[in-house]
């Protein structure tokens, strides 16, 4: 349907059009209306949780380690990682889209400046009074103006199923670095356990080759045996091989770190530091707080109302579209007479088009629509249980080294006391060395396996400030 105005009604009709375009802008939106879905939350975590402690949501969470290095390294690595810059131009380019769909709210406004010579035959029709062929210019410069009046909510629905995503993207970009944050942390306490567990190797190392001279001195006064001798040779060897492991395990975590702060491997170097090995405490709040605390739960959530928009944008590919169009300039077949007012031409048109038949397609589309619905829907409660898995998981874990760190205390406290009465008996000449280097393994394994669970600890510390969220709050997504 195209209606043809003369310049007399073209104002008064511009002025109805505009009214009647707010009342379709304010008008009806097919498609259901979103709402986010409840889900259930557990009154409380079943793992003991810790008391006390500083609220990761208040600070920069790695800041609760006391580490200058680990400071530096998060703030290299916000700027240098690879796996945030790609999350970030997602989210610009989801930006990008937004803006481009909003666009559509506005009319779009074009200009038209031609010129051209015709000629037509002399059997044309308009040419049948003059007998002859005409040749003729046309000049032109014209405004035209379109706009699509948004009666169903097609242009609205787009916008929010755009923006949603934008804001899928924005937490997605959180969720990276929360994520980044995490395996910066936890590769750099493991570097702490290596260094720590090199200090102890070290001392081993010295003390088993101090061992091999005093047996080996005690040998040469046929007090000891040689025998006796190797076990201590044999000891230290051990002691060396397994130092090189943990130098290996220590190189491995360094050049990870290295990657994750977008740094060349052969060039990055951390260097030693040792230092208790101390969990800090995490409080890990109340259930229902994840749902406001993780990035992840937060980009499902908004996926599922992109996905809500998007029935209603199918279901809106039913109905009409309606345009309205316009042109207003100058026509002359004089360049000289092109602006006069008596070559003026203005022109309103509203058409509409509506699909008949698309071999059900539209339905297809919408079956599509309700589909993506019902995934994401499933999607997002997926990602709540496993947040919750997540936090029950490391809660568990750092309660379980808990008691196993006290416990290895307990046993490193008893291999002592067999060392020093298998050296007082060795001494005496009670029992062979082969007592004296028994003790002296087990002991050394009880501290190595001390360093390697507080070690642990902290890692298992990062694994659960990364569940909860980190420092990452709900707040209105851009």
């Amino acid at each position: 349907m195209k209606l043809q105005l003369s310049r007399r009604g073209f104002l008064g009709l511009v002025t109805a059009a505009a009214q009647t375009s707010v009342y379709l802008l304010t008008g009806c939106m097919v498609g259901p209306k979103y709402i986010r879905p409840a889900v259930q939350t557990p009154p409380a975590y079943t793992a003991p949780v810790a008391e006390g402690g500083q609220d990761i949501g208040q600070v920069a969470w790695w800041h609760i380690f006391q580490d200058d290095e680990l400071d530096h390294l998060e703030s290299v690595a916000a700027i240098a990682n690879e796996d945030i810059a790609i999350a970030v131009a997602r989210y610009d380019k989801a930006a990008a889209t937004t803006r481009t769909m909003r666009a559509g709210r506005l009319p779009q406004v074009g200009a038209v400046v031609g010129a051209e010579r015709n000629r037509e035959p002399k059997f044309r029709p308009n040419n049948a009074t003059t007998g002859r062929a005409i040749t003729y210019n046309d000049f032109a410069t014209e405004l035209t103006a379109s706009y699509e009046l948004d009666a169903w909510g097609r242009v609205r629905r787009s916008i929010q199923k755009s923006s949603a995503l934008r804001q899928a993207a924005s937490a997605e970009v959180s969720f990276v670095r929360l994520t980044v944050q995490a395996e910066i942390a936890a590769d750099l306490c493991d570097v702490r356990e290596a260094d720590e567990e090199l200090t102890i190797l070290d001392e081993q190392i010295a003390n088993a080759s101090h061992a091999a001279r005093l047996v080996g001195t005690r040998l040469h006064r046929g007090l000891s045996t040689a025998q006796d001798l190797q076990r201590t040779v044999a000891l230290a060897d051990q002691l060396q091989a397994d130092r090189q492991v943990v130098s290996l395990r220590r190189t491995q975590f360094v050049t990870a770190i290295a990657i994750l702060t977008g740094q060349p491997p052969e060039r990055f170097t951390i260097a030693v530091r040792t230092r208790p090995l101390i969990s800090p405490l995490i409080p890990a709040g109340v259930p229902a707080q994840l749902l406001l605390r993780r990035p992840d739960i937060a980009e499902a959530e908004r996926q599922m109302s992109s996905a809500s928009a998007g029935i209603g944008l199918a279901k809106a590919n039913f109905l009409p579209t309606l345009t309205l169009t316009g042109l207003a300039g100058y026509q002359s077949t004089n360049a000289a007479s092109l602006v006069d007012w008596q070559s003026t031409v203005e022109s309103l048109a509203i058409s509409a088009v509506a699909p008949i038949f698309t071999g059900g397609r539209r339905h297809a589309a919408e079956d599509q629509a309700r589909a993506a619905y019902r995934e994401s829907l499933e999607q997002y409660k997926k990602t709540v249980l496993q947040a919750y898995g997540g936090v029950e998981d490391q809660l568990a874990a750092l309660e379980s080294l808990k008691q196993q760190l006290r416990y290895q205390r307990e046993v490193a406290e008893a291999d002592r006391d067999v060392l020093r009465l298998a050296q007082q008996s060795y001494t005496a000449g009670l029992v062979s060395y082969l007592d004296v280097t028994t003790a002296q393994a087990a002991l050394e394994l009880s501290e190595q396996n001390i360093c390697v669970l507080s070690g642990h600890a902290m890692v298992a510390s990062v694994a659960l400030i990364k569940e909860l969220g980190g420092g990452w709050e709900e707040i209105p997504l851009p």
